[in-house]
């Protein structure tokens, strides 16, 4: 699916940040390539009929970070890129520091340089919901003229069921910039006729964007839609919110069929105009993860209750464990290592009939080896664990 790369960059920053708390943590490159023709491209703002190429790289482990570069071939714009690179330090206790800096060019527009330097923090205040927050500041050259802006993020979700993910997404931002280029990408200027303002003079934006979000996610594929209200002196002139739609479809291996479409309301960051898009492509996603894995659901690995926590016994060699089932909403749980073989991962469920399933260095999903394995829907298996009275 096709996202706004910035936001992408910062979800992208929050989830491996998150992810990086659990120690010891392996180190886990992955990387992916998209192919995709449309018209319309919510990277670069262009309008016309073009060709896209979307690198990804990234790397997991006690720090993380990536790049990603995406190209694009329009017929009448020319040649654009836009470049991201991001790196997130986790500090302990889901609290992380992170930056991430964005090279924009196109052959007919002025080149947008941006770096920021922010501070992450994570905590999951429901069974079956988060909360991701990250302050920045952050440093702007457009056409050559520079700017500052600050801003906050917070992303906030919750998994209503095993398939179906709701989200709210909320930038604020507060940006100074020139104002020749805030008119050229659609941002309201007040310019009062008895005054006269110059054209050079630098202006204070401030926005607000709610985006929220529903997912669905499936082993064959998954589909989203999302829609963006702004509000601030930022705001577009004519209050339409902008919308985003799209999905993947499972094409066997690594190989996925993605499209999407929407309608980008301008940027205030990358200092991008806003524009319609649509997008039909393929994509193949290269993960190291699934060659070293430990394979879970044979007589090595073991779920257990003991002292009212959940313990997991796993071959010695493993580095990260991890656990769902009904009782965590079926979100993932990163669980402790306490000695060679043996991951704390937390306090026990109730006592009855539970689903349970665990993953070990990010290998698949899988049903414990001590537990009666049932077939879910998503292609994988869960443990039939009946939790005995404390």
């Amino acid at each position: 699916m096709r996202r706004h790369a910035a936001l992408a960059a910062v979800v992208t920053t929050f989830t491996f940040a998150h992810a990086a708390r659990a120690q010891p943590v392996p180190w886990r490159p992955a990387a992916s390539l998209e192919l995709s023709a449309g018209e319309g491209a919510p990277a670069l703002g262009t309008r016309d009929l073009l060709s896209v190429a979307n690198v990804d790289l990234r790397v997991q482990g006690p720090v993380a970070g990536g790049v990603r570069g995406t190209a694009l071939l329009a017929r009448e714009q020319g040649r654009a890129a836009l470049a991201t690179a991001w790196g997130a330090i986790p500090l302990g206790r889901g609290v992380g520091l992170s930056g991430v800096g964005s090279f924009l060019g196109a052959t007919n527009a002025p080149r947008t340089w941006r770096a920021d330097v922010g501070v992450d923090a994570s905590w999951r205040p429901w069974a079956r919901g988060d909360v991701t927050l990250r302050l920045f500041g952050a440093r702007t050259r457009h056409a050559g003229v520079d700017g500052d802006d600050a801003g906050l993020d917070v992303v906030t979700g919750v998994s209503a069921t095993r398939a179906l993910r709701l989200a709210l997404v909320a930038r604020g931002t507060v940006a100074t910039r020139d104002m020749r280029a805030l008119e050229a990408i659609g941002v309201p200027v007040p310019v009062p006729a008895e005054i006269g303002l110059p054209v050079a003079m630098r202006l204070r934006r401030h926005a607000l964007d709610l985006s929220p979000t529903v997912r669905w996610s499936h082993a064959r594929g998954s589909a989203e839609l999302s829609l963006t209200v702004r509000a601030g002196d930022a705001a577009p002139t004519d209050r339409r919110p902008g919308w985003a739609a799209g999905g993947e479809v499972a094409l066997g291996g690594p190989w996925r069929l993605v499209l999407g479409a929407g309608r980008q309301l301008p940027d205030l960051r990358l200092m991008i105009g806003a524009v319609r898009w649509a997008s039909l492509g393929v994509r193949v996603a290269w993960d190291a993860g699934a060659r070293r894995a430990v394979r879970t659901g044979d007589a090595a690995t073991r779920i257990d209750v003991e002292a009212g926590r959940v313990v997991v016994r796993v071959a010695v060699t493993a580095a990260a464990v991890a656990l769902r089932g009904d009782f965590t909403g079926f979100a993932a749980r990163a669980c402790t290592r306490r000695a060679p073989g043996r991951f704390d991962c937390g306090e026990a469920p109730p006592p009855g009939a539970h689903r349970v399933a665990i993953a070990v260095d990010g290998a698949p999903w899988r049903a414990p080896g001590n537990l009666p394995a049932v077939g879910d829907d998503f292609g994988a298996d869960e443990g039939d664990w009946l939790v005995p009275a404390r």
